[in-house]
């Protein structure tokens, strides 16, 4: 379904900056918080446990707030630790709502209805104004997080960019299908778009297998099929042709031949920047462009719409409506902390964790948020926006020429931003067809010691050759599913959605 873009601005009023604010009173409320650590922060800044704006919400926020700083990438092994020793702070975040149903199921995490009810304003009335959150956060009629409305620039996710100006100096239309895709790929492969002389281009990133797997419907999610039932999308035949797909990207060399390991990032994204690859799939926003078109202005990477395949055209993954999911520890009885800081942040507080200080980051140009120099506001700003847990932020896509720095990168990078955000509004057709992962512990756990043989056989049948076939490789997870348990859990998963359907 198209989505209306909001035209509200992202200002509002009464936001408090660095330097505006007085500190208030000590109150004697504590509280220990998890916050991602995904390597934003440089080091004349501090650490993500100590710097500038920790400092600045303890001074503000009338809570003594001590933030413990996770590496995004183990967070989830790290927390399970801290959680088994008895030492997880008060707080714990996540995006993922199987797992919140998990620590639900384990009384790892506490209802958060009595401590709203009986502390909050700000909050509470936030959450009267959103009802339509209620659905990602209740179990068993209880509230299990603090959370907030994505803005539509969050819900958009993955994405991809194409070369145009290799495009037209081969004169190649954008692809509109799959085999038109590959047709074009490998005309990047074999007719030197980057004109070096050299047959150095690396025609397609694959950052994420997921971006081919949306194509084609197969990511790790429930779907409903024609009898109106659930299944697992990559158990299906459309999950064998995402296979294929890889596979032949690998076979024929229109994929780095190192994807699997370059866990990273680091030498596609490298490419990207360095000119040598047509398509980039990894996110809609193009500040991954950035370096490229500094490297070569005549670089002009433009938003690569999905293609259909024979399944259909379906869309790049998107985010649910909820963003952050915070958890409350069941030992903790920081309650009222909790409140105090969720209230302030939903107060408007967020804004200056996401925008910096006012007259010193940012100046306000017809309402919007300026950005004054963008070096300074990534190493000095960049990272404050993981302490701001929960938002109001809203989305105004004129705004983001308005707010750009003007130097001409900038101004450039913000106009592609634009053109990218309204294009995949209108025009993914992402589906999601149950709102959550099923609140079923047996497909929990069979997911988890199942995805681990799904992420060997991916890659084994994608750069295996002849003796690793798609068709081997699904009837392979088939198996693996069947064998941890999957007929009874995809009972199990159809009865919950039975049972559950109508709060969807």
């Amino acid at each position: 379904m198209k989505k209306i873009i909001s035209m509200l601005l992202v200002a509002v009023m009464g936001v408090t900056t660095l330097s505006a604010c007085g500190k208030k009173e000590k109150s004697g409320l504590k509280v220990k918080i998890a916050v991602y650590d995904r390597g934003a922060i440089v080091a004349s800044e501090g650490s993500m446990e100590n710097n500038r704006w920790t400092k600045w919400i303890k001074e503000n926020s009338g809570v003594d707030v001590e933030f413990v700083a996770f590496n995004r990438n183990q967070y989830k092994e790290k927390l399970n630790a801290m959680l088994s020793s008895g030492s997880a702070p008060d707080v714990f975040i996540e995006y993922d709502s199987a797992w919140m149903a998990q620590l639900v199921e384990q009384g790892v995490i506490k209802p958060v209805d009595e401590m709203i009810e009986k502390y909050s304003k700000n909050y509470k009335d936030y959450l009267e104004q959103n009802p339509q959150l209620n659905k990602y956060i209740t179990f068993g009629g209880k509230s299990y997080a603090f959370t907030s409305q994505r803005p539509e620039t969050s819900i958009l996710n993955h994405g991809a960019w194409i070369r145009q100006d290799w495009l037209d100096k081969l004169g190649l239309s954008m692809p509109q299908t799959d085999e038109e895709l590959l047709d074009v790929l490998r005309a990047f492969r074999d007719r030197d778009p980057n004109g070096n002389g050299e047959k150095d281009e690396i025609p397609m990133s694959l950052i994420w297998t997921q971006l081919i797997e949306a194509m084609y419907k197969s990511m790790d999610q429930w779907y409903l099929n024609e009898k109106g039932e659930l299944e697992f999308a990559q158990l299906t035949d459309r999950n064998m042709e995402a296979l294929r797909f890889m596979k032949t990207c690998y076979d024929e060399g229109l994929i780095n031949k190192e994807f699997a390991t370059d866990t990273q990032y680091t030498l596609q994204d490298q490419q990207w920047a360095n000119g040598k690859t047509g398509v980039y799939m990894r996110q809609w926003n193009p500040d991954m462009c950035r370096e490229l078109i500094t490297n070569d202005p005549s670089a002009n990477p433009v938003p690569l719409p999905m293609v259909s395949t024979k399944f259909g055209k379906a869309g790049y993954y998107e985010e649910a409506d909820a963003n952050l999911f915070c958890m409350v520890n069941a030992n903790s009885d920081a309650d009222e902390a909790i409140v105090k800081f969720m209230d302030w942040l939903i107060d408007g507080n967020w804004f200056t964790l996401l925008n910096g200080e006012e007259n010193v980051h940012y100046t306000m140009v017809d309402g919007v948020p300026k950005v004054i120099d963008a070096e300074k506001r990534n190493t000095e700003v960049g990272y404050a926006g993981s302490y701001a847990l929960i938002t109001d932020e809203k989305t105004n896509p004129e705004a983001f020429i308005l707010s750009a720095a003007d130097d001409e990168i900038s101004q450039r990078l913000a106009a592609m931003k634009k053109d990218a955000f309204e294009q995949y509004l209108n025009n993914n057709n992402f589906e999601r067809d149950i709102p959550r992962s099923p609140e079923v512990s047996e497909y929990a756990e069979l997911f988890g010691n199942w995805s681990k043989k799904r992420d060997e056989l991916r890659i084994r049948v994608i750069t295996g050759g002849n003796d690793a076939t798609p068709e081997w490789g699904i009837e392979q997870l088939r198996s693996e599913w069947n064998r941890l348990g999957g007929e009874e859990v995809n009972r199990l998963v159809n009865d919950w959605y039975k049972a559950n359907k109508e709060n969807f």
